[in-house]
């Protein structure tokens, strides 16, 4: 390197000398020498490379998968506790009566610091599947690490299905189209949550109860649900619930009661229903105009002429209540 810099030198100037001699040998002055190119700018300094994390690479995930094949089944009871992360649900593929796939982040060490535990069951024709976080591993630590967990839950589009699904602190998007729900309990806990329901249920849904504690809740497409009874109890926090859908909710019920709250009840249009709303000082309620006085009660125009209205009682702590129609 040091001989290359004083080699460059040197040379520059016997080129400029001898051009000086050759110049004094012609008969005039010859054209002045093209300026020199400027230097070429240094090379940016390359970037530092960042420090590795303390334990180990980046955190990932860690994903185990479960399935259930029909074989044979005509029922199945499903146990979901999902305390945390993400959760999707969905139709499962033809010939499953269950499919999940758990990923939980494994932090900087690689490991997980929850883990899922799945187990399933036969009593003759009727399956049972439970799915949950394992109770050993579950820490504040690895609570706070695992908020990031994803779970999608596949259930049979053939197989009449009672479901359980305990939400926590979880977010969920609980899509329950075409798939065949006879009973739903429905604990949202803390979690933020949507329950819908896109087209008709296969089968009549004999019950529902869902509860939420500090949460925001919001069901669409409740007739959809095909339900003859739906409970729901809330705490504190803000709940919507649309009955609209191509469901009769003839002879239905629906009983609300949340304590300090705000409830948003959308109803369809045209259909013989009554309505028990709360009175107090310290809850607003609204009510579509349409709808007149009968006793403690309101009712709608074709309720008049209807022996199987569809029933809601709605009972609120302090708070706002608005009831509307659907457009």
């Amino acid at each position: 390197m040091h001989r290359s810099r004083r080699f460059l030198p040197l040379a520059l100037a016997g080129l400029a000398l001898g051009g000086a001699v050759a110049a004094c040998g012609d008969d005039g002055p010859g054209p002045p020498p093209p300026p020199e190119a400027p230097p070429a700018p240094p090379a940016p300094p390359a970037p530092p490379t960042p420090p590795a994390p303390p334990g180990g690479p980046t955190a990932g995930f860690s994903t185990e998968y479960f399935e259930v094949p029909v074989d044979g089944a005509v029922r199945l009871t499903a146990a979901l506790d999902l305390a945390l992360g993400q959760v999707t649900t969905a139709p499962a593929e033809d010939g499953y009566l269950f499919q999940a796939e758990v990923s939980i982040p494994t932090g900087t060490r690689g490991r997980a610091a929850l883990r899922p535990r799945f187990s399933n069951s036969r009593d003759g024709d009727e399956a049972r599947v439970s799915l949950r976080l394992d109770d050993a591993t579950v820490s504040p630590r690895g609570v706070e690490r695992n908020e990031g967990a994803r779970w999608r839950v596949y259930l049979p589009a053939a197989t009449p299905t009672d479901l359980t699904l305990s939400l926590g602190a979880a977010q969920a998007d609980v899509d329950l189209t075409g798939i065949p729900v006879r009973r739903l309990r429905l604990d949202c806990g803390l979690a933020q949550a949507t329950l819908r329901f896109r087209s008709l249920n296969p089968v009549e849904m004999e019950d529902a109860v869902i509860s939420a504690g500090l949460a925001e809740f919001r069901a669409t497409g409740l007739a959809n649900a095909r339900f003859r009874t739906l409970r729901f109890e809330g705490g504190a926090g803000r709940f919507a619930l649309d009955f609209t859908g191509d469901g009769s909710l003839d002879g239905s019920r629906a009983d609300v009661q949340v304590g300090v709250a705000d409830v948003d009840l959308t109803l369809p249009s045209g259909r013989a229903i009554i309505v028990e709303a709360p009175t107090g000082p310290f809850v607003s309620v609204g009510l579509p105009p349409s709808y007149v006085r009968r006793g403690s009660a309101w009712a709608s125009p074709e309720a008049a002429d209807s022996e199987t209205p569809f029933r809601v009682r709605i009972r609120s702590g302090p708070g706002r209540v608005q009831v509307r129609l659907a457009e």
